[in-house]
């Protein structure tokens, strides 16, 4: 009878150890995947970025926007100015929205094109407060304003999201040390 009760505990024991194991590879699997389809969709937004139209859009707002014209906010803008406003907030409103809705992680997009969305949106930023009071509704630019929001609470980025980056004076100081001899 002993025997028989150490072999089942032992068969509920092998058990468990095999769902754990299978809990955790699926949890890994979910992992890989998630970030498998997030590559190409951030390649095509990088790429948008990168873009002459994005650049351009980026620079009329650096040098035309001034704060004498933003006062009736986005709508009051002249064509020109306010197509590069768009342009502008649809691409970082869309970065903004994936996050929020857990499609991309943040970590890669505040990362990579957070330093450009905040430096934008401190230019931009009395321009959609006047736009929201003219709409009388706080959700133009909203997406944007969260990305921004989550590039100033995640600064700075290494220490924040753990992320590591080589200096190339690192990289110096390593060629200076005594070098050690392969078996």
């Amino acid at each position: 009878m002993n025997a028989d009760l150490i072999l089942n505990i032992i068969a509920v024991v092998v058990s468990f150890i095999a769902l754990t194991a299978s809990a955790i590879i699926a949890v890994r699997q979910i992992t890989i995947m998630r970030q498998s389809n997030q590559v190409p969709l951030f390649v095509e937004l990088f790429q948008e970025f990168r873009s002459e139209r994005f650049q351009v859009a980026e620079r009329c707002i650096i040098n035309k926007l001034t704060s004498e014209n933003t006062g009736n906010g986005v709508s009051g803008l002249s064509d020109d100015v306010r197509s590069s406003v768009n342009i502008v907030n649809n691409y970082y409103g869309t970065l903004g929205a994936l996050i929020v809705h857990g499609i991309l992680e943040e970590r890669v997009a505040v990362s990579m094109v957070g330093y450009r969305a905040d430096q934008i949106w401190t230019k931009l930023e009395p321009l959609i407060v006047a736009e929201r009071v003219n709409r009388r509704s706080d959700d133009f630019a909203s997406f944007f304003e969260d990305f921004v929001y989550r590039v100033r609470l995640h600064r700075p980025y290494v220490t924040s999201y753990g992320i590591v980056i080589h200096r190339v004076t690192d990289l110096t100081a390593d060629q200076n040390r005594p070098q050690q001899e392969l078996p």
